[in-house]
């Protein structure tokens, strides 16, 4: 039985995930299409919001962040938040800092 690749429509801006979706081109078809809501939409019901650590921070800072769940939230049924590379690195130039 012949297992089916999935498809997924890649936001225009998403250029590093783009490169690695490249190289998985036999396990993974895509298309990129400038997305209002969402960085990666898997299917009708799934999509998500990929965050790193210094857009995560700004996006806490300027509200961008909550607005932009409870966007992905009504539109689909399961959103998904992936933040990476959050580390102390992140908050330094931060005013979250605290000494």
């Amino acid at each position: 039985m012949k297992q089916s690749v999935p498809n997924i429509i890649v936001d225009t801006r998403e250029r590093k995930l783009m490169k690695i979706l490249d190289e998985k081109k036999d396990k993974i078809n895509y298309k990129v299409e400038q997305l209002d809501i969402a960085d990666i939409i898997i299917s009708e019901e799934v999509a998500i919001e990929r965050k790193e650590g210094f857009d995560f921070v700004s996006s806490i800072m300027d509200n961008r962040l909550f607005e932009q769940m409870l966007r992905l939230k009504e539109t689909y049924l399961k959103p998904i938040l992936i933040l990476e590379g959050l580390n102390d690195n992140v908050f330094e130039n931060t005013c979250l800092q605290t000494e």
